[in-house]
């Protein structure tokens, strides 16, 4: 006879068997890989994470849509020259108790985004301030802050997004969403925390031209992304 334990032991792995047996899931994975700024990049090589040997492969098409055969939810990795090479995972537990699926095993159109490769290098100054900012303030500002509102890029590697909330550096290595606070033409850009900022001065704002001097003393002319 089981002791009063072990029988609710068995009971509740019972219970997860059920569950997990009841969860219809495809044999497939499938989705559509797009860059930063959401649009769909064509040739990156999609593969199951496992011994290569034995790894389902494919590249997705134009419009940036895969479909790959695999019924085992091992991790895919998605691979792309000038690109980080991203691994994502199909399965994890919650408090081990509940299971989640990527939206890759679970929807045929959901979307996953692949960063560029660094572009340029950013130079933060360092200070400590006594009052920390606030963030996403602007304050009497010298240009229509609606006319700033958008995605601005020097190359395709370089640039930024920007909106009323939030801060986007494009091909920055490390954290890319940032704060900021905009103070009449002066644009302050922080890394993470308070004490790293980059400082910029808008010299120009233009319709689809933006012109900002940085703290490394470049001028850098930006053109306006639709």
């Amino acid at each position: 006879m089981y002791p009063k334990n072990s029988m609710l032991i068995i009971f509740y792995f019972s219970v997860l068997l059920l569950s997990a047996c009841s969860e219809k899931l495809p044999d497939y994975y499938a989705g559509i890989v797009v860059d930063e700024l959401g649009k769909p990049i064509e040739n990156v090589e999609v593969k199951e994470d496992f011994v290569d040997t034995y790894a389902g492969r494919t590249t997705t098409d134009k419009n940036g849509f895969f479909k790959l055969k695999g019924g085992t939810l091992q991790g895919l990795i998605l691979k792309k020259d000038g690109y980080i090479t991203d691994t994502v995972a199909m399965v994890w537990h919650q408090a081990g108790e509940t299971t989640e699926y990527s939206p890759l095993i679970t929807q045929d159109s959901s979307k996953h985004e692949l960063k560029k490769i660094n572009g340029k290098e950013l130079k933060f100054l360092h200070q400590e301030f006594k009052n920390k900012p606030e963030f996403f303030q602007i304050s009497n500002p010298k240009f229509n802050p609606d006319s700033l509102f958008g995605i601005w890029q020097t190359d395709e590697n370089n640039g930024f997004k920007i909106a009323k909330d939030s801060f986007y550096s494009l091909g920055f290595d490390g954290n890319r969403n940032m704060r900021y606070t905009l103070n009449f033409d002066t644009l302050n850009i922080f890394k993470d925390d308070y004490y790293f900022y980059r400082k910029g001065i808008i010299k120009k704002l233009e319709s689809d031209n933006l012109q900002i001097l940085w703290n490394d003393n470049e001028l850098l002319q930006y053109k306006k992304i639709k």
